[in-house]
C-alpha cells in the first residue's frame, strides 16, 4: 500500500491476554498511520515491519519503519497533547497522547525508539491477563 512493504513476524505462542479490542484498534491505526506517513515523506515508501512476542510476562507489538526517525528533542515531548510537528491541518497532536492513555489504561506502555540515522521503533508493551473470556 503507497509503495510500503509490509512485514509482519508473530511469535506463534503469542498468549492471550484481556484488552479492550477497540482501543487497540485505535492505537494501532494511530501508530501505524504515523509510520506510512513518515515513509512516505522521507522516500515516498519504506519499508514497516511489524513484530509480535512474548517477553516474560507481557506482550511487546512493535512498529519499526525506515523513515526520517523522531528527532531527540520531540521524544521528550511526543506524548504531550496537543504537541505536533505536522503542518497546520495535518494533525491535531492528539493522536500519541490518546495512544500512551490506552497503553496505560491497559497496565502497560508504548515506548518510542528513534535513530538520528533514521527510522523509528514504537513498542507497545501489554501485561499478560489470564481471565475469563466473555462474549
Amino acid at each position: 500500500v503507497n509503495n510500503i512493504i509490509w512485514v509482519d513476524e508473530f511469535s506463534p505462542d503469542l498468549p492471550m491476554t484481556l484488552a479492550d479490542e477497540q482501543q487497540l484498534l485505535q492505537v494501532f491505526i494511530n501508530i501505524l498511520t504515523n509510520a506510512e506517513q513518515a515513509c512516505q515523506g522521507l522516500n515516498g515508501g519504506g519499508t514497516l515491519t511489524i513484530r509480535a512476542l512474548c517477553l516474560q510476562d507481557k506482550i511487546r507489538i512493535s512498529f519499526n519503519d525506515d523513515g526520517p526517525g523522531i528527532p531527540q528533542e520531540n521524544l521528550k515531548k511526543i506524548f504531550e497533547p496537543f504537541f505536533t510537528t505536522k503542518p497546520p491541518g495535518e494533525g491535531t497532536g492528539l493522536g500519541l497522547a490518546i495512544v500512551n492513555t490506552i497503553a496505560e489504561e491497559h497496565g502497560g506502555q508504548l515506548v518510542l525508539d528513534s535513530s538520528p540515522l533514521g527510522g523509528c521503533r514504537a513498542s507497545l508493551l501489554l501485561p499478560i491477563h489470564q481471565g475469563k473470556r466473555t462474549a
